[in-house]
This record gives structure tokens, sequence and C-alpha cells, in this order.
């Protein structure tokens, strides 16, 4: 396209009420469902992992859910635990990222504020901390490897609730 065919479609776009912007580039883009969930460590250095009722083929994973419209990360997985888990969680970090056609990942780290836990019966079979080394078979491999990269290093970078993380990829 040449330069002038750009700025006539500028000037017509700076035009449109900012709602029906937004309806058009919600029906000219894809969507994505974007999913956080996160690594907890106990005391004694083992990973909290849940059996979801909904999960398929990898039902044993790490804590968490999808995020709601407005939500950051972090807001979004702390929403998570206290709706599967019943206690409160505080987000020390990010170690893995990741994207499919249809989804972004985010995978936090962080540690319980209180407890116990009280699972959601609806949504987790079963709330248990497992030593790194005795993971239990059928965790998804994604969660696997977030649980390797919080162990060898806590923390991949400093992570805040306010910054937005969209972009960077886990390495």
């Amino acid at each position: 396209m040449n330069l002038l065919l750009y700025r006539m479609l500028a000037a017509v776009w700076r035009r449109i009420p900012i709602p029906l912007r937004w309806t058009i580039l919600g029906l000219t883009h894809d969507k994505l469902l974007v999913g956080v969930s996160g690594v907890i460590l106990d005391g004694q250095g083992q990973v909290l992992v849940v059996r979801h009722r909904f999960r398929g083929p990898h039902p044993w994973g790490l804590p968490g859910g999808w995020l709601r419209g407005g939500e950051t990360p972090a807001q979004g997985w702390q929403r998570e635990i206290q709706e599967e888990l019943g206690c409160r969680v505080a987000v020390e970090g990010m170690v893995f990222q990741g994207a499919s056609r249809w989804s972004l990942e985010f995978i936090l780290v962080g540690r319980l504020l209180d407890g116990p836990l009280r699972p959601d019966p609806g949504e987790i079979l079963e709330a248990r901390f497992f030593p790194p080394e005795a993971l239990p078979p059928g965790l998804q491999p994604d969660h696997r490897l977030a649980i390797r990269r919080a162990l060898a290093r806590r923390l991949q970078e400093p992570y805040t609730a306010d910054r937005n993380v969209v972009g960077q990829r886990g390495s």
C-alpha cells in the first residue's frame, strides 16, 4: 500500500468511535485464552500439585486457571488460588511463559500466605505437596519444566503485578 492510502485509512480510523474500533478489532483478530498457574513450595521444598477434575490426559498440574478481562497474571492467579484452594498466595516471580495458536500461558512462583488448603471439590479432586523428585505421573509437561526452573533459580526475573510482561519469551 502506498503512503497516501495509509494516511487516508488512519484519518478514517481516528474518526470512528472507540467502542466501534474495539468491535472491529475483535471481529478481525484472533481470540486468545490467557492461562495462569504457579509453583508453590512449602517449607520443606515440596511442590503443591493439584489433580483437576476437568483436565484430560494430564490430570495433575500446578494450581491456576484462566484470566478474566482486566486481570494481570498475578491477580488472576491469586483469584484462582482463592477459588480453588480457599487460601491466599503471594506472587514472587515468573518462571515460564508459553504460547500456542489459541492461548498464552504464564507460570508464576509464590508462597502461601495462609492455610490450610480447602480444595473446591467441584474442580479439584486432590491437592498435595510432593517432593520434586517424586512428582505424580500425569503431570503436565510444561508444569514439570516450570517446577525445575523454579527450583533451579527460584525467579527467572523480577516481577510485579503491575508490570506488563506480554511479548517476553521464556528461555
